[in-house]
């Protein structure tokens, strides 16, 4: 089963640059970009925003505190973990590394950032 890599990212959640720098040195990859120019991704009307699989290392930013909803994770049809988020007033992010072949479903409320490899 494949394991996912998370880190805390709620102090650079808003510096784009310092996501996609960090997003470079747990990848190895020479340039990042942040999908939709770095703006938090909803799923809108509770519609589920579906991201992946690659075929590269991706990175899935969770505003923890953005709304109620979750963001789960898949390979396959194998859940891998789920993160369940809320309207609150306590600020917390957290980056997920996807390696490839790996996706995710973000659902109701739930804000998201995707940062991936610039091609």
């Amino acid at each position: 089963m494949t394991s996912l890599r998370t880190e805390d990212v709620t102090t650079v959640a808003e510096d784009n640059e310092g996501l996609k720098r960090l997003y470079k040195e747990l990848t190895g990859y020479k340039e990042a970009v942040i999908e939709e120019n770095g703006k938090w991704l909803s799923t809108n009307d509770n519609k589920i925003l579906v991201r992946g699989p690659y075929d590269f290392t991706t990175a899935i930013v969770i505003n923890l505190s953005g709304g109620e909803g979750s963001v789960s994770f898949f390979r396959g049809n194998d859940h891998l973990q789920s993160f369940p988020t809320s309207s609150n007033p306590t600020i917390r992010s957290k980056m997920v590394i996807l390696d490839i072949g790996c996706y995710c479903w973000s659902m109701r409320e739930a804000l998201v950032k995707v940062i991936m490899k610039q091609e």
